[in-house]
């Protein structure tokens, strides 16, 4: 997985007859395009748009999730007359080509997520002291392992047996270096155990998150109440495991030791 956080561009706007204490005004930060040095040098104010972020992302690829697995289940159709890629790129053998559309869709997407989740974690445990208590430290560990665990459940999801890469290397070390491919059994286990290490962290979150969660977690936008979010995802995955028959749980529903 490379580096996804660009590198903001200011954008210098001169006016003549303009003082330098005025242009100063008019240099404004991408804050559309955080890096992960501006991220540490004020993460009391970066890390909502990081946390909102990693939500757009995953949203904004649902409904091609919907729209693709619909489409290998033969349960949908993207009928496009001058798009004749969205038929021989799903249904044909062209979907085993890396360069198809069915090869890949519902991918990129969910690792720039990882990537973001991972500066997140990352600006978590180099903020400055004072920078968030204890709690909301933990609330946002809680939170990013739940997404992690989201992401990873929707990728596993569309490869099957091929698995994917779960890990999201040190790229400030080698910016070369790619994640192995797991089996399907080891992308499971790594979703359960960030559920569960998100669990404890969510419990010991306090009383609210140090962003705002939009809309769509009415209900759940605290870190107690965003435990349940948690534990129904844990829920789900734990009866494809068992529906797969999954190492880790053996015997399908009915003897599920999960």
């Amino acid at each position: 997985m490379n580096r996804i956080l660009s590198r903001g561009v200011i954008v210098a706007a001169g006016v003549i007859g303009l003082t330098a204490c005025s242009a100063d005004r008019l240099n404004v930060p991408n804050f559309a395009n955080p890096t992960p040095e501006s991220i540490g040098g004020d993460p009391r104010t970066a890390i909502p748009f990081v946390a909102n972020g990693i939500l757009r992302n995953l949203r904004d690829i649902h409904w091609s999730f919907v729209l693709g697995t619909g489409i290998l289940g033969r349960e949908a159709y993207n009928y496009t007359s001058t798009e004749g890629r969205n038929t021989s790129g799903w249904l044909t053998n062209d979907v085993n080509s890396a360069a198809s559309f069915g090869g890949t869709a519902l991918w990129n997407t969910y690792y720039i997520a990882l990537r973001n989740i991972d500066n997140l974690l990352r600006a978590v445990d180099a903020a400055p002291a004072g920078a968030f208590s204890d709690a909301e430290k933990s609330a946002l560990r809680g939170f990013a392992h739940t997404m992690e665990a989201l992401a990873l459940h929707y990728l596993i999801a569309t490869r099957n047996d091929l698995g994917v890469p779960v890990e999201a290397p040190d790229i400030a070390a080698d910016p070369t270096a790619l994640s192995p491919f797991v089996s399907r059994d080891s992308v499971f286990s790594r979703i359960v155990s960030r559920l569960d290490l998100a669990r404890t962290e969510l419990q010991a979150g306090g009383a609210s998150f140090p962003f705002t969660l939009h809309a769509g977690f009415v209900g759940f936008n605290t870190p107690a109440n965003f435990l349940r979010f948690n534990r129904g995802l844990a829920a789900r995955v734990q009866a494809y495991r068992a529906s797969l028959g999954t190492a880790g749980c053996p015997g399908g529903r009915a003897n599920n030791p999960c």
